[in-house]
């Protein structure tokens, strides 16, 4: 007989109601929308700048500015 995954639940009060969820991390079905918007090209993220990967201490200080309008990446 083939193994059974154990799937986790867990049980949520919201408004009233008792909800259960299947475990996942915060979040995850956002990203999971906002991946298929992205491969549709109905959404283009703006980009502020890149840096190098191996400088990242010149971004993380540009961040703390709060100068940014955009994502911040490293690049290899």
């Amino acid at each position: 007989m083939p193994e059974l995954r154990k799937r986790t639940h867990q049980v949520r009060y919201d408004n009233g109601f008792l909800s259960a969820a299947a475990s996942r991390p915060p979040g995850a079905m956002k990203a999971r929308g906002s991946c298929r918007l992205l491969a549709a090209k109905k959404i283009t993220p703006i980009i502020d700048r890149t840096y190098p990967l191996a400088d990242p201490a010149q971004a993380h200080a540009y961040l703390e500015s709060q100068r940014q309008t955009g994502k911040v990446l490293l690049l290899p």
